[in-house]
């Protein structure tokens, strides 16, 4: 059927096809100085060389008295010679036109100046005629230009004078095909498009079989993008196992463009591949609805921590999964997704402990309702791990006894931040606190999985924080087990994605520039990318916004009294060596746990030394001091004093719930004068612990905040960002495993995270890495086999 031409407003009208010869080299070197340099043109030689030879050829017919020949040779030789020179002087002026062809687009495809960025693939009219057809490649950086195929056809269609048509798109290898648009004329048969061809390709390979009938494969388009590929096969016996249809879904996402998810369909023998939507970059927590009815009545609501890419809900279920793992590096966000996961908590009149390792991850819910008591020390810390197994244990006996049923236990949570760091800590301090006959080593670890195995049915739930889930760290078998609703924030390597979701590749391309993007199970327990609610810390808001979400979180009123530890007092006086023991581990571990205005007798508060023995060793330490004079230059310089007392008052100010320091370094949280008081704890005094100043200097824990706030500012670059990945090395494209960072584009400086490596089954010579930028952007490098590339393992 004709198709009338439409002819663009800008470009002039096509000139008649006789015509077109006439504008060739003169006239493009009047309108540009060309900056491409002219191809060399080698058909002179030819001219010269075929005189040359016709004389040679008639002195040879003269010598043999056959003059007759003469005239002919002659004759074929001028008719050569002018032959080779019009197809020169063509040949010369149409490398012209695509060289000023190539000098306009070259800008907007954000590529060098080179003749591979553009290429005449047929020429049709006249003499000299036109480009009928063309290829345009484009740079990495140009393919997020929303209009870069509009601009492209518009400075064509101004350069030749033609309107030109996009009929082919290769993402993959980043080029167009554009056609002078037909007028007046039968449409013309068109080649197949270059990715309708590829995904033919790949997935009659992928659902092909011996003695088998090829697939029928059915395209959606949506837009001028593909959307939709479904499959009716015949090789549904071979897809039976679960493994082998994962592992033919994973093939089709990294050789065909995009994220793609799969239906399958075991009884129709079909496979639809949906094209996966992008996420949000930031969600913020919706408000949760006031709580109707007992804690009790909502403990089967789900614990909403952020939305994947199809808009459904991730939830955490405790009473089908107990226990809860959050992984991730320094800065990747596993404490928002705590901080969600504790209001939603609250929200619905959890009883909530906080096991706070890094002292500061929580202490701005002190006040929070429903959350009765932050371990800030780490002797407090052990003393909740042992109120959650001592509440285990007693509603076990109340269950024995017919005192009770399961339905009557109100659900209560132990948040353990930082869990690596936790053990780390314990093992220092038990090392000096541990007496003869006590366990070799500090039993805290065993209670920690004790109720990991057996808290489900008490209503005892535990989320336990770590950076990496090494298994060191949660042992192996049981506990890991347990930890069944899982959630990894940020890029994972091998390793780590195999013990977290026994899948090399799952989890370790997440986008890093990204900050709450992650990795979980839906309700159908298919794992998928995710984006975490933006929950504030309320130590930390600042904005009106941060504090909006705030109020739409906090609980209307508060079911669980606050709670404080007393902790106990060194009161043993060994003989032998004359000094006063610390209490043991078991006293800590019993520890009393009392409301938080809860005020001793005054026999128990006269001192906190009966023996008199710290007063003793503060007099000597001063006087020795006075005596010895100003310390050296060099010892100051190793303890770094100034920043030892910053530290120090962090540490008393967790332990005491006392208002900042006005200093410099530790700036204080923003007046909220302007904002109502809240009923539920702002009036109750926050609890801590009363031990002296010397206890504090002593502690492990102290000692470590230092180690730790150097270590998480090594792990973060001059720009915030959190690497995690080696210097850089060169490998060839088959040598780099998932979980590497290749160089894409080293003119845009566009780095990726490698989700797979592969053999392209579609052309065997060539490797494909399937990649995320570090803005969350899918790319798939396809490159022969050797091909070198820039290369980062993870550190």
């Amino acid at each position: 059927m004709p198709i009338k031409q439409k002819t663009k407003p800008l470009a002039p009208a096509r000139p008649m096809e006789p015509a077109v010869h006439q504008w060739g080299y003169e006239r493009i070197q009047s309108e540009i100085t060309p900056t491409l340099k002219p191809k060399t043109q080698n058909w002179g030689y030819a001219v010269a060389a075929l005189p040359a030879a016709a004389l040679v050829y008639s002195g040879a017919q003269i010598i043999q008295s056959n003059s007759g020949a003469v005239g002919p040779g002659l004759l074929g030789t001028g008719v050569a010679c002018a032959g080779v020179t019009a197809l020169g002087l063509r040949k010369k002026e149409r490398d012209a036109i695509a060289d000023r062809s190539t000098e306009d687009i070259a800008v907007l495809t954000s590529t060098y100046l080179t003749r591979k960025c553009f290429k005449v693939l047929r020429w049709k009219g006249g003499w000299i005629g036109y480009p009928e057809k063309v290829r345009v490649r484009y740079a990495q950086g140009a393919a997020n230009i929303p209009t870069l195929k509009e601009d492209l056809i518009e400075k064509l269609s101004n350069r030749i004078g033609l309107q030109y048509r996009l009929v082919k798109e290769d993402p993959r290898r980043r080029q167009f095909i554009f056609q002078v648009a037909p007028i007046e004329e039968a449409e013309e048969e068109e080649a197949p498009d270059v990715l309708t061809e590829r995904v033919t390709k790949v997935v009659t390979k992928l659902f092909s079989a011996q003695n088998a009938e090829p697939p029928n494969i059915d395209l959606t388009w949506d837009e001028g993008k593909l959307s939709k590929i479904h499959v009716h096969h015949d090789i549904g016996y071979n897809l039976t196992g679960a493994m082998v249809r994962k592992d033919k879904a994973h093939k089709l996402s990294v050789m065909i463009p995009g994220r793609w998810k799969v239906a399958w369909d075991t009884e129709e023998d079909t496979a639809t591949f949906t094209l996966r939507p992008d996420l949000p970059t930031k969600i913020d927590h919706p408000a949760i609805p006031h709580m109707v009815g007992s804690p009790l009545e909502n403990y089967h609501t789900p614990i909403r921590y952020g939305v994947d890419e199809t808009g459904e809900h991730m939830a955490w279920r405790p009473w089908l999964d107990p226990m809860m793992l959050i992984v991730g590096r320094t800065g990747r966000g596993k404490t928002v997704v705590a901080h969600s996961i504790l209001t939603e908590l609250a929200a619905r009149g959890w009883m909530i402990d906080v096991s706070d390792a890094k002292l500061i991850e929580f202490i701005g819910y002190k006040d929070w309702p429903n959350v009765r008591c932050v371990g800030a020390i780490l002797e407090e810390q052990v003393r909740l791990v042992h109120a959650a197994l001592e509440l285990m244990q007693d509603r076990y006996a109340q269950i024995v006894n017919g005192e009770a049923k399961e339905e009557d236990f109100q659900p209560y949570c132990l948040f353990l931040d930082e869990y690596a760091l936790f053990r780390e800590d314990l093992a220092d301090w038990y090392s000096e606190i541990k007496r003869s006959g006590e366990p070799a080593k500090v039993p805290t670890p065993r209670k920690v999985n004790a109720v990991l195995r057996a808290g489900r049915t008490a209503r005892v739930h535990f989320v336990l924080l770590t950076q990496r889930p090494d298994a060191e760290v949660l042992g192996s078998g049981e506990p890991r087990l347990n930890l069944s609703c899982r959630v990894s924030m940020g890029p994972l390597d091998m390793d780590g994605a195999r013990m977290m979701w026994s899948s090399p590749s799952a989890g370790v391309a997440v986008a890093t520039n990204i900050r709450g993007r992650g990795t979980t199970r839906n309700e159908a327990g298919e794992i998928v990318d995710f984006q975490a609610y933006w929950t504030p810390d309320p130590r930390k808001a600042t904005s009106e916004e941060d504090w909006k979400i705030l109020d739409g979180l906090r609980p209307a009123k508060e079911i669980h009294e606050k709670l404080k530890i007393i902790l106990p007092k060194a009161s043993v006086y060994d003989e032998k060596s004359q000094e006063v023991l610390p209490p043991s581990y078991s006293e800590y571990a019993a520890a009393k746990m009392v409301p938080v205005d809860y005020s001793p007798p005054e026999e128990d508060e006269e001192t906190d030394d009966p023996l008199g023995q710290e007063n003793a060793d503060e007099d000597a330490e001063t006087t020795a001091a006075e005596t010895a004079g100003p310390a050296p230059k060099d010892e100051l310089e190793d303890e770094e004093a100034g920043g030892i007392d910053i530290e120090r008052s962090i540490l008393r100010l967790v332990r005491t719930g006392a208002d900042e320091p006005d200093d410099e370094a530790t700036p204080a949280r923003p007046a909220r004068a302007e904002r109502p008081q809240r009923s539920s704890g702002s009036e109750r005094p926050q609890h801590g612990t009363a031990r002296g100043e010397r206890a504090a200097v002593a502690s492990v824990t102290e000692l470590r905040i230092r180690q730790r706030l150097e270590e998480e500012a090594a792990e973060v670059d001059e720009e915030g960002t959190d690497e995690g990945f080696g210097e850089i090395r060169t490998m060839s494209i088959e040598t780099i495993e998932p979980g590497a960072k290749v160089l894409l584009d080293e003119a845009e400086g566009t780095w990726a995270i490698v989700s797979d490596s592969m053999p392209d089954e579609a052309e065997e010579d060539h490797w494909v890495l399937s990649c995320v930028t570090d803005d969350g952007m899918d790319e798939a490098m396809v490159a022969p086999h050797g091909e070198l590339f820039s290369v980062r393992l993870p550190a």
